[in-house]
């Protein structure tokens, strides 16, 4: 929340919620910013902090059986609180990255194509974490579907066809990356 505060009125956006909110956005939540590339920035530090937690999510379960000292397993240190707010934050991130979805689908008339590649990696990287809650995995899903539909965009049905069947994304990251770096050298020349 220091972030928030601390960054300048043109990196801040503002919460929508209830009939301000568009009706098919999740939990009635959604966010307004200034333009596409705060948005972004803002969904980049989301991804951040979420693949940070579900990583700390995941040693805590190994810190407890290598603790030698108990006096270290406080109450406000033991693993279990550790997940616990790991997985707080975490979910925190997933809700925010959601409720970004309305700002680029208000873009997707302009440009839907582009529109779908700022949401592609966000969405993915919220819909394939273990700490992700069902209800947002379906969203996430729909919105992939969605924007595939929108934009002719096939890594969009891929990316939901994978988290619908659970399988691994580490080759999908790599081969979009690749794609995208191959995109990027043929508009160099």
């Amino acid at each position: 929340m220091l972030l928030a505060e601390s960054l300048p009125p043109s990196h801040r956006f503002e919460v929508l919620t209830g009939d301000q909110a568009p009706s098919w956005s999740f939990r009635s939540t959604a966010h307004r910013y200034p333009n596409h590339h705060v948005a972004m920035r803002w969904n980049s530090v989301r991804m951040t902090r979420l693949w940070v937690n579900e990583w700390i999510y995941q040693q805590a379960s190994t810190i407890s059986s290598n603790i030698q000292d108990p006096s270290w397993n406080s109450a406000s240190r033991s693993p279990a609180e550790l997940q616990r707010r790991a997985r707080e934050v975490a979910q925190h991130m997933l809700l925010d990255i959601v409720a970004s979805v309305p700002h680029f689908t208000h873009l997707a008339a302009k440009s839907p194509p582009l529109t779908s590649r700022f949401l592609l990696l966000p969405l993915t990287a919220a819909g394939e974490t273990s700490l992700c809650p069902q209800d947002v995995r379906e969203y996430v899903i729909n919105c992939l579907r969605m924007f595939d539909g929108l934009s002719a965009m096939r890594q969009a049905s891929q990316a939901a066809d994978m988290l619908e069947e659970t399988k691994p994304f580490d080759d999908w990251y790599v081969q979009l990356l690749g794609q995208c770096l191959s995109s990027l050298m043929s508009r160099l020349g």
